[in-house]
């Protein structure tokens, strides 16, 4: 069986497992977050999102988190957090709780990731902005993250961006083996739902050494996540998903790239209106996002100064990475997240980031 599969619906699948099981509250003891600082927001469509902050004199950086996620996957623990590690260099680290995850309301109604590039990562750089006095932030996007980005930048430009990170975002779709037919399905069921709960299975799988069939070794490398920090994972990391999610993954999937949910728009193809300095970065082990679903980003990309980074042995890396550890993993801090801020550092000082 083939080791490639979508993101998207290897969780949606799991979540289908939970449908039943009622809604979850998220909560949050950030016990390494002393100065941190956390704000609720309005969206231009009357939605809200939050944005926590690990605050700094340098410039900004706005982390995105993934599908049926919060921002506790760039916040784990004081050791497992690229917020804490961005501060420690100076840098403002805002973390982005998408509408309807983590610490945001969870509002009536039915969106898709559109909505999220559209409405949701305008207003939180727009606070920033007005917070910080900084004109332009850095973008860092893992998994679903990264196509928000993608779209935001399609829809309104990279103007207000002085760099972009992509991190384990798979793009293109059009190899049709198995686990994403298999995925294509869930994704199918599960749009039957309005919301999914992801959270309950999550914290069932916290109690567990290992998953049945080696679920695990799909969401990470497991040589890579030690106990402890796998079961606060699933406890802490996982939020819901919702329709409008679901259906715009499922037409994703389907097209076989990223496309708008009403397939009007291929997000790739506008990358290479992309000026921004940017980043992309694939886990050599990662089967949600395998590098060759990942590197299409890279390609398209017209940004002037970018680069590609495999996440393995091959690349000088400790470890071949998965998906999730190349956030959260036993070797992120001091390999990944040194990867991320040389960049965003090398960008910052080339730019005018002052209003």
């Amino acid at each position: 069986m083939t080791s490639k599969l979508s993101a998207l619906g290897c969780i949606a699948a799991m979540g289908l497992w939970t449908t039943s099981c009622g809604t979850s509250d998220e909560t949050f003891e950030h016990a390494h977050c002393n100065s941190a600082e956390d704000y609720t927001l309005p969206t231009e469509d009357e939605a809200e999102v939050s944005l926590h902050r690990h605050p700094a004199d340098g410039p900004p950086v706005l982390l995105v988190h993934g599908v049926s996620a919060n921002h506790r996957s760039w916040d784990l623990t004081h050791d497992r957090s690229l917020g804490v590690a961005l501060q420690e260099a100076g840098f403002d680290a805002w973390l982005l709780d998408l509408r309807g995850h983590g610490s945001a309301p969870k509002p009536d109604g039915n969106w898709s990731m559109d909505d999220y590039g559209q409405y949701d990562v305008p207003a939180a750089i727009a606070f920033i902005q007005e917070k910080t006095g900084f004109s332009r932030v850095a973008y860092v996007g893992h998994s679903m993250g990264g196509m928000v980005g993608i779209i935001y930048q399609a829809i309104h430009g990279d103007d207000a961006l002085f760099a972009m990170v992509i991190v384990g975002t798979p793009v293109e779709f059009s190899d049709r083996d198995p686990l994403i037919r298999a995925s294509r399905a869930a994704l199918v069921a599960g749009g039957a739902f309005s919301t999914v709960h992801t959270p309950p299975m999550a914290r069932f799988a916290a109690s567990m050494r290992s998953l049945p069939l080696n679920a695990d070794t799909l969401l990470f490398n497991p040589d890579n996540m030690e106990s402890d920090a796998r079961a606060q994972m699933y406890q802490e990391v996982v939020s819901p998903m919702y329709r409008g999610e679901i259906t715009h993954i499922r037409r994703v999937v389907r097209d076989a790239t990223l496309v708008s949910l009403d397939g009007s728009v291929d997000y790739v193809q506008t990358l290479s209106q992309l000026q921004t300095p940017l980043l992309v970065m694939a886990g050599a082990a990662d089967k949600i996002g395998p590098p060759d679903r990942v590197r299409p980003i890279f390609e398209m990309a017209g940004s002037p100064t970018k680069a590609f980074v495999l996440a393995g042995i091959e690349g000088e890396y400790g470890v071949d990475y998965g998906h999730l550890d190349l956030q959260m993993g036993d070797k992120a801090s001091m390999e990944i997240y040194p990867t991320i801020i040389e960049w965003i550092d090398t960008e910052a000082t080339s730019m005018t980031l002052i209003q």
